[in-house]
């Protein structure tokens, strides 16, 4: 409890005691009270206007050129330009630069490592002590579940090793089935929609918001890779649980956004029982009891047929591994943190690549012959994960999709403790940004083109030679990285070649989508694309 809470809480107490038992006076209470908003007053004004500029040990580090808001900071730059630009400018001046920082709501300040050095430490060497915000996990673990992806220290480590098993390589290679044919139905019901207009989404035929349509088929790829069960999305978008997961991620209203974004950001927002907080405490029971329920159903399957049938989505390998170990609260909390945070982060690339060949129709083309020309037979033809693999092309698109426009833009830590990473003294409770959308565009990794989408680059080792692991994070690095990314990137490569192996796709109009993040990067108004089956019998 931090000192001006108890001092607060002090203040409380000698009220109460003037109330009911008469020790205090109330002049002692008018100068108790006054001498405590006088120092709250006068802490606040030495954090925002001297502590930044002439007393932070990171005053002397590169922060966005011109004179910062006196309320907003450096944000107020944010609105003329895209974020992720200014930092990349920011950076590509400052090329020997360890760190960067940006000044936030009254001046607050956020570091952002740039150097190989820099995040190896934060992501790896030094990753428990730069810990998620526990104000930010408190609330979002509310949302996300309270699994893997909040844990910190032991905790982390423990949850990590016992969830390895269900996402180890070769048992994501086992889930290849899986995504072929959940994929294959995708096209199936693609097809059906095309044929007739969309009267929600005010489509005509032969046009898909291909947005929700996306998020409905990661969904069902999820729950049955997931949990075992088939889910059927695709072909009822308005059940109560597809509902549920558009509530959560996909706020509608410019109101509703900022609720949420007050929401994760403010401590104790999400508590106050505004309407768009009750939506999402009710979206989130929702999928907890679905969640819960499969949980409880798989519990049961395995205690009645121990050793007689190896079912391998993830969560019976997790009841496997986890038995006397976990309970079911436990196991709810892991899933339901993979099923929202898995889905909804896929669907959000497959749209971002989309977007991407729809800019470039010649690299849509090759990425089609490619595919047809490995397997003329058809889609059905694809039948493991050599097949897949065997794409080069493919892999690159992927790659460089994910590069240049990650779904998630950012994440952010704190120091759980003092510390220093490059000679660059932190005290505790520093505020670390940790900038996918800028490390993966920095020049002095990807070259004076870094910010275009160019796959070739990945077959160019000149145009790559200095980047790293470490300037490639999408999924983060280290301890803390995406335990689910070998199951994602499988999943959208499956799903990219049945797409573009069996359809062209072209902006229904002559205006460019327009993308903003919410949790994820999303389009803003949907996602309407003109699609057009190929001439290519097979397919």
């Amino acid at each position: 409890m931090g000192v001006f809470t108890r001092s607060f809480l002090g203040l409380i107490g000698l009220s109460v005691a003037n109330r009911y038992v008469g020790l205090v006076s109330p002049s002692v209470l008018v100068y108790a009270f006054s001498g405590f908003f006088a120092t709250l007053f006068s802490r606040t004004l030495y954090y925002w206007l001297i502590y930044p500029f002439y007393v932070s040990p990171f005053r002397h580090l590169p922060r966005p050129e011109g004179k910062g808001h006196w309320l907003y900071g450096d944000n107020y730059k944010f609105e003329k330009k895209p974020q992720s630009s200014v930092l990349i400018q920011l950076a590509n001046e400052n090329p020997d630069a360890d760190f960067c920082r940006f000044l936030a709501f009254m001046n607050g300040e956020r570091i952002i490592p740039l150097s190989t050095n820099a995040l190896t430490e934060v992501m790896q060497t030094q990753c428990y002590t730069f810990i998620k915000p526990p104000w930010i996990s408190k609330t979002l673990n509310g949302i996300l579940g309270n699994g893997v992806l909040f844990a910190e220290g032991d905790v982390h480590k423990s949850q990590r090793k016992m969830l390895m098993p269900a996402f180890s390589y070769g048992h994501i290679k086992s889930l290849v089935p899986v995504f072929l044919s959940e994929s294959s139905r995708m096209i199936r019901v693609l097809g059906q929609r095309l044929e007739k207009a969309d009267e929600k989404y005010n489509t005509p035929p032969g046009v898909i918001e291909i947005n929700n349509f996306l998020s409905g088929l990661t969904l069902d790829i999820i729950y049955r890779a997931g949990l075992g069960i088939e889910f059927t999305a695709l072909e009822h978008p308005d059940n109560e649980l597809s509902a549920a997961y558009r509530k959560v991620f996909s706020p509608a209203g410019t109101m509703n956004q900022l609720m949420f974004v007050l929401s994760v950001f403010v401590p104790g927002f999400a508590k106050i029982p505004f309407a768009r907080n009750r939506m999402l405490r009710d979206a989130r029971n929702t999928i907890n009891k679905f969640a819960s329920d499969a949980i409880e159903k798989k519990v049961a399957e395995y205690n009645e047929n121990k050793n007689e049938k190896v079912e391998k989505d993830i969560i019976s390998v997790m009841v496997r591994e986890g038995q006397g170990v976990w309970s079911t609260k436990d196991m709810q909390d892991q899933i339901t943190t993979f099923l929202i945070a898995g889905h909804e982060t896929t669907a959000s690339a497959l749209c971002i690549t989309l977007n991407h060949l729809c800019k470039q129709q010649d690299m849509q083309d090759k990425l089609r012959n490619e595919i047809h020309s490995a397997f003329p037979s058809g889609y059905a033809s694809i039948t493991s994960y050599e097949d897949i693999e065997s794409l080069s092309l493919l892999n690159d698109i992927m790659r460089e999709a994910l590069r240049v426009t990650p779904p998630v833009a950012g994440t952010i830590r704190q120091t759980a403790t003092d510390t220093t990473v490059c000679n660059q003294f932190f005290p505790k409770g520093t505020l670390v940004n940790l900038v996918m959308s800028l490390v993966n565009k920095m020049s002095l990794y990807w070259g004076e083109d870094a910010t275009e989408f160019d796959p070739s680059r990945w077959r160019d080792p000149a145009r790559i030679a200095n980047a790293s692991n470490m300037s490639f994070i999408t999924f983060l690095q280290g301890q803390r990285a995406c335990i689910g990314r070998r199951f994602a990137e499988l999943e959208f490569k499956c799903i990219l070649v049945a797409l573009v192996g069996s359809y062209k796709f072209e902006f229904s109009d002559d205006k460019e989508i327009e993308f903003r993040m919410r949790i994820t990067y999303r389009p803003i108004n949907g996602m309407p694309l003109r699609i057009t089956p190929v001439e290519v019998a097979a397919w």
